[in-house]
């Protein structure tokens, strides 16, 4: 037995109206559960119980075992103070609150078999979903609510995330995008690099120096440790002569070159690439977070990030390798996806929740729906389910669902995993379409 499945029960208004005995003999009918409480303190607050013809109002605890109580240490939490009734599966041993016995509800022989059977099955299956089995049931319409959902929950919690890293920016919206930025374009391999590159190299300097590409460059090979003492003879000479004047003259360190990561990486993701595109960013792209917070078009965004690089590298992925072909070596359509999806989009709703302005809000969820579904082992396993993955939104809910829910099996907390677990869930479409 799980507490969370005790919860949804109580949720789930089976008990209704129904008349009830506490351990200790009293008459009791719940007339509401109360609203479930996901922050601290008791499991759901204002519930309304009669007891012996006495209307309660208050919060109710959950646990398997009423020993739970005292588990927890809720005799000495004030936030416990006030409750009505304590509904647990097993009552082990008699608690008190003030010195006075606490109203307890054993709901062990109340739990419907079938609930108990649905929900033993999930918790002990050895499937990818808990749910997989039983996935059929579920209605489309569920399934594209339950999508939609948590579309808004990643972005909820990556705009947590953004607040915390724009205050430990020092409130600096440019410096704290330009490091986020910089993390997707590197990562994941080499984003820890990365950050440490800005940190030697900070984004005032490169501002002073953005209109010489050549001098960009040398900040950020020079201090990524990846400038080499021999190699193409001008390039390397001059990279080597620029950065010797910069880093006396701004105090500059160099990183470690085993910091960088080129091991099973693709040519075009190579940290020497990333490095020679991030230069030409600078060079050619000014105040990065104003420009890409306007509602632009999203071929407006990809147009952004495609600028050249220098002529070096349009023939070179690494300083010790010369290419047989010279390309533009451009940032490629699904780099920029990854930026948008993970900066862009989720900075632009951090921004308008924080200023109030919701039509920015709703332009970032517009933006994520107009990119292509991600392609990833995640989105791969929702296909495989036949839930069409129609743009960027469904991939990161998919992720979402699968990482906050499906691999803790909070299968009670999601809307899929309860629809199963009650009854009347009849349609066997298993196709979940997500069109408007």
């Amino acid at each position: 037995m799980h507490e969370d499945l005790i919860q949804f029960f109580w949720n789930s208004k089976h008990l209704l109206g129904q008349t009830l005995t506490t351990t200790t003999g009293e008459s009791l009918v719940i007339l509401d559960s109360g609203q479930f409480n996901t922050n601290q303190g008791p499991d759901f607050l204002m519930a309304k119980i009669q007891m012996d013809d006495v209307l309660w109002v208050g919060p109710v605890e959950i646990h398997v075992k009423s020993s739970d109580w005292l588990l927890h240490k809720h005799s000495t939490d004030a936030h416990y103070k006030n409750v009505i009734l304590h509904v647990v599966y097993e009552d082990d041993v008699p608690i008190f609150l003030d010195e006075r016995p606490l109203k307890t509800l054993v709901i062990q022989k109340y739990l419907p078999h079938e609930l108990l059977k649905r929900y033993q099955s999930m918790m002990n299956g050895c499937k990818t979903l808990a749910c997989e089995p039983l996935l059929t049931s579920v209605d489309d319409s569920i399934k594209i609510i339950a999508f939609e959902r948590m579309m808004i929950e990643r972005f909820e919690q990556k705009t947590h995330a953004i607040q915390n890293e724009w205050e430990n920016a020092g409130g600096d919206w440019e410096l704290f995008f330009q490091r986020k930025l910089c993390h997707y374009l590197f990562g994941p391999v080499n984003a820890e690099a990365a950050m440490s590159l800005l940190e030697r190299v900070p984004v005032s300097i490169l501002r002073n120096y953005a209109s010489d590409l050549d001098l960009l460059e040398a900040l950020l090979f020079g201090c990524a440790g990846l400038i080499p003492q021999s190699g193409d003879q001008a390039y390397v000479e001059k990279l080597n002569a620029d950065f010797t004047f910069l880093k006396h003259k701004h105090g500059l360190h160099s990183l470690p070159e085993q910091a960088w990561k080129f091991l099973r990486l693709r040519p075009a993701q190579f940290p020497t690439i990333r490095i020679a595109q991030l230069a030409s960013l600078y060079h050619f792209r000014q105040h990065w977070f104003s420009h890409l917070m306007e509602k632009n078009t999203l071929g407006d965004y990809y147009c952004f990030f495609q600028t050249n690089v220098s002529d070096y590298w349009k023939n070179h992925y690494h300083f010790k390798w010369v290419s047989k072909k010279t390309e533009s070596r451009k940032i490629g359509k699904s780099t920029i996806d990854i930026l948008l999806i993970n900066v862009i989009c989720p900075t632009m709703f951090a921004y308008g929740s924080m200023y109030a302005n919701p039509s920015l809000c709703e332009y970032a969820f517009q933006l994520l729906q107009s990119i292509q579904a991600e392609e990833n082992h995640i989105s791969r396993m929702w296909k495989s389910y036949n839930f069409a993955l129609e743009h960027a939104g469904h991939s990161q809910a998919g992720i979402q669902l699968y990482q906050a829910y499906c691999v803790q099996k909070k299968c009670t907390r999601c809307l899929m995993g309860a629809a199963i677990l009650k009854t009347g869930t009849a349609s066997h479409a298993n196709q979940a379409r997500f069109s408007p």
